[in-house]
């Protein structure tokens, strides 16, 4: 019995639909021919002379090592996008909670805003005197605040201009002088403010006790 031979060199690449195409000429009568994937190491008969012939396997090892790295460079690029996905997530969900608080900061600005507003229509409407006395109060104490940061600049540039005539102490009281001036003008702002908010304090809940008792 004839040995058949073994054709260990071929051509080949992959067609348009992705399957691997062998491409070899015959060992007899050196037609060319071509197989598919599936006929490695299965005798075949070329269709010219009709001699027979084996593909050896080895013609697909180098192929089948390169399909094997891109599957692997497949795997490694799908795993690292899924690690970058796991990484995303959380900072998906920290962008989601920032977000979710600026609209919980937004809305209660707006209803402080409200609140402040329905407060002092409320107080003018119910104690319009009151309203109009709490308002003159907290001008007074925006003039005192002015007059003291005045009168804090006035000595200061008092001070300055004759500074290299006066001598030490006066320096020193001319300079004290004007911070007290702006300590004092500061501490009668926030006294009257104090007392305006303090006045609102108690309209608000004298008026919420008045409605609860009528309810």
């Amino acid at each position: 019995m004839a040995k058949i031979p073994v054709i260990r060199k071929a051509k080949v690449s992959k067609n348009v639909l992705g399957k691997y195409k062998i491409e070899f000429p015959c060992p007899a009568c050196k037609a060319s021919l071509k197989s598919v994937r599936e006929d490695v190491g299965i005798a075949d008969e070329c269709p010219t002379c009709g001699s027979g012939f084996v593909l050896h396997t080895d013609i697909m090892m180098y192929v089948e090592a390169e399909e094997a790295e891109a599957n692997r460079l497949k795997q490694r690029k799908e795993k690292e996008r899924s690690e970058r996905e796991v990484q995303r997530k959380p900072n998906e969900e920290q962008l989601r909670q920032y977000e979710e608080q600026l609209e919980i900061e937004k809305q209660q600005r707006e209803k402080a805003l409200s609140d402040g507003i329905d407060r002092a229509d409320r107080l003018k409407n119910n104690y319009p005197k009151l309203s109009a006395n709490l308002g003159h109060i907290e001008t007074i104490a925006k003039v005192l605040l002015f007059l003291g940061l005045l009168a804090f600049t006035v000595v200061i540039a008092v001070g300055l201009v004759s500074y290299d005539q006066n001598e030490t102490e006066e320096k020193i009281l001319i300079f004290g002088s004007a911070f007290v001036c702006l300590i004092v003008g500061y501490l009668n702002y926030l006294c009257l403010m104090l007392v305006a908010e303090l006045s609102r304090v108690l309209v608000d809940k004298f008026t919420e006790i008045e409605e609860n008792t009528r309810n």
